[in-house]
């Protein structure tokens, strides 16, 4: 600021073409309201407004410069299939504009005050859950549970999420390659004779290689059909299809993860609902993701499992599981040391094992002290519950009843000396 730099802002665009920003409404409710409230329309900031057959109007209330204004967007309103709380009181409305390909997509969100929080659950029973991605025959493994029976679970993305993962790729390859033919027609065009309005919309779809540059490009074009007709069909052509790729495109990243946040919230339901104690390991997947670690050196991991690693989300699974177990009283201890390479086996019987591979991308290791073969993702889960087993609080001695203890005190101290019981009689 003292150097006099320039301050830049995200632009909220009204086009979705122009930049792809997203944006948000928030109003918050002062006090709260009920959800029949909500739906009575009581609230000047937010309501559901149901006019006879019609569908139902989301109302609210936003704040500008100029002054408040009431908007009103249509909404999917089902009081069966997706209720809110009667005992809630709803403390916010959020709606959120985000952007899909070349359309927006709205949707709202209500944060909620329930009056009373959800009883713990005991920590007599621990689970632990080794996070990471794994290619096998049915799918994309994202994480193995290993219970307090002894037995083990894995979580896997079935095989349609990697077949709709390569669909995505093959659109992208396509799309790429019909760009670069459409760009090579355009750049052999001779543009010092084009419309003045053309030339630095072609200039730079030629310099960025953007396909939104391309699309532009064909928007104004349209407006001087005279000027070689053949190469604005052929480019408008191409403009159809690559819009129809590129909402496919968003679509099937779309439902990958909200297929996959569906499937996360399921299981982590589940688990904290069994368990109060979750181990974990304590990793930054934020850092794994990085192109680069802290001293500057290339990532390798981040750029060979770049894809595997978008697809499995393991941090989008750790925010789910943190989330679960707050609502539902469940403690999560976060293991610094080392549980992958730890045989469990002897660590049950309180030896220190660390088994070092040759080959580390190796599923089935054994043990060279026990010789058990054991799971390296199995394994890393039981000592991840052992570890939270650890960590556990020990839990207090049973101690008689107050009263009890205060009757047990004093006849101790009418024994104490014949002269005490004496005083007391004479009292």
């Amino acid at each position: 600021m003292k150097r006099g730099v320039e301050l830049k802002f995200h632009r909220h665009c009204t086009l979705p073409g122009e930049g792809m920003s997203s944006a948000r409404v928030v109003n918050q409710i002062q006090g709260g309201m009920t959800p029949d409230e909500l739906v009575a329309g009581d609230s000047s900031q937010a309501a559901i407004v149901l006019e006879g057959t019609q569908a139902p109007l989301l109302r609210a209330t936003v704040h500008r410069r100029d002054g408040n204004r009431t908007v009103t967007w249509p909404i999917c309103h089902n009081k069966k299939e997706r209720p809110l709380p009667d005992d809630a009181r709803i403390q916010e409305v959020i709606i959120t504009r985000r952007a899909i390909a070349d359309s927006w997509q709205w949707s709202v969100s209500f944060l909620l005050r329930l009056p009373q929080v959800l009883p713990s659950v005991e920590e007599a029973t621990a689970c632990g859950i080794d996070l990471g991605w794994r290619r096998v025959n049915n799918g994309l493994r994202i994480a193995t549970v290993a219970h307090a029976d002894g037995s083990h679970e894995f979580i896997t993305l079935p095989d349609i999420f990697l077949r709709r993962l390569d669909r995505i790729a093959q659109l992208d390859t396509a799309r790429d390659r019909m760009a670069e033919a459409a760009r090579a027609v355009i750049k052999a065009l001779a543009w010092q004779e084009a419309p003045e309005e053309l030339r630095p919309l072609a200039m730079r779809a030629l310099r960025t290689k953007r396909e939104e540059d391309l699309h532009l490009l064909a928007a104004a074009w349209r407006r001087y059909p005279l000027w070689m007709p053949a190469e604005v069909v052929r480019l408008s052509a191409w403009g159809a299809q690559d819009r129809k790729d590129w909402q496919e495109q968003a679509g099937l990243r779309r439902r990958i993860g909200n297929a996959r946040l569906d499937l996360y919230r399921c299981v982590v339901k589940r688990l904290v609902k069994q368990y109060g104690l979750i181990g974990v390991e304590d990793v930054d997947w934020r850092n794994i993701g990085r192109r680069e670690t802290a001293d500057g050196k290339p990532n390798d991991i981040a750029m060979m499992t770049a894809q595997m690693r978008n697809l499995a989300a393991p941090g989008t699974f750790l925010i789910e599981l943190s989330r679960a177990a707050v609502s539902s009283g469940s403690r999560i201890n976060r293991h610094a040391g080392e549980s992958t390479w730890v045989c469990n086996a002897c660590a049950s019987d309180g030896v220190l094992t660390v088994v070092a591979p040759a080959d580390r991308s190796e599923l089935i290791h054994s043990c060279p002290r026990c010789s058990s073969c054991w799971d390296q993702d199995v394994n890393a889960a039981r000592n991840l519950r052992a570890a939270a087993l650890a960590s556990a609080p020990v839990p207090a001695p049973v101690l008689p009843s107050l009263a009890g203890r205060k009757r047990m005190k004093f006849k101790g101290l009418s024994k104490a000396g014949d002269d005490n019981e004496d005083a007391g009689k004479g009292i």
